[in-house]
């Protein structure tokens, strides 16, 4: 039969100016609403460790998936799909949009320091409410 294709990847995507700092803010608070653990390594199919700058496990995603920054300031999404693809491309997808509304928060915030922010997570989606 077929064999088996673990691949470990480094995704680049279209999120940039992002700093490790905001980067880690971002993925620890969406952990806490997807009830996720923070981990600092994931691992591929066959058990070899990566580290990686911060990361998500969780029942559907035993491996992880990792995150960080690349040297200009873009977002990479790292990790090893082969067996978890749905709950992978499902956090990946849900990660970067979570990112994209914590940048938005964080601008508004800039504007309008007494704004209330206001932050739902779906499947895929994040719903951004601010309030001035």
């Amino acid at each position: 039969m077929g064999e088996k294709m673990s691949h470990y990847s480094v995704y680049k995507t279209r999120i940039s100016n992002i700093t490790t700092d905001f980067l880690k803010q971002a993925i620890k608070s969406l952990a806490n609403h997807i009830n996720a653990e923070i981990v600092n390594e994931v691992s591929d199919w066959y058990g070899n460790k990566h580290k990686v700058v911060i990361g998500l496990k969780n029942i559907n995603l035993p491996r992880g998936i990792g995150f960080g920054v690349s040297k200009d300031g873009v977002l990479t999404v790292d990790g090893d799909s082969y067996g978890q693809w749905n709950e992978f491309n499902r956090i990946k997808a849900l990660a970067q949009n979570y990112i994209k509304a914590c940048k938005v928060a964080q601008n508004a915030m800039a504007l309008n320091p007494a704004s209330r922010v206001t932050t739902k997570v779906q499947e895929k989606a994040v719903v951004l409410e601010v309030c001035v």
